[in-house]
């Protein structure tokens, strides 16, 4: 199995700071490959067999949740996917949990609560979007 990451954001300064950070945790990654949007990323997938994606959702030309759909269609499994975030996220906390949960995900996980409000307001709305999506 592979042990590559493809890093898929449209700021470098960002992907930069996520191959230090998976440095600096010791993780056993073998080739860091990047990808500024949807499109360059999967002309990353075509060329290289990747154990995991980190992608962001808000980008030019193709976004996040275009890239994780198209992946889907073709089969992929998609694993999780982060809920609360900076930016635009942060005020689409319900449209967020929507794509999470209708989205057919086998697994997800969310990043980026910084305190217990923020973790019972996700608690609270998770059902909600669980039903509308």
């Amino acid at each position: 199995m592979s042990n590559d990451v493809l890093i898929v954001d449209d700021s470098g300064v960002i992907r930069q700071m996520v191959k230090k950070t998976m440095e600096m945790a010791g993780l056993n990654v073998r080739n860091v490959y990047e990808a500024s949007n949807g499109i360059e990323a999967l002309a990353q997938l075509n060329d290289h067999q990747v154990a995991v994606m980190l992608v962001d959702i808000n980008m030019p030309t193709m976004n996040g949740v275009q890239l994780l759909t198209r992946m889907k269609e073709n089969g992929k499994a998609i694993i999780g996917m982060k809920v609360y975030g900076a930016g635009r996220l942060v005020n689409m906390k319900d449209e967020c949990l929507e794509f999470h949960t209708g989205a057919g995900f086998i697994d997800s996980f969310t990043l980026g609560i910084e305190n217990y409000e923020q973790l019972k307001d996700i608690q609270q709305r998770l059902p909600e979007a669980s039903v509308r999506a």
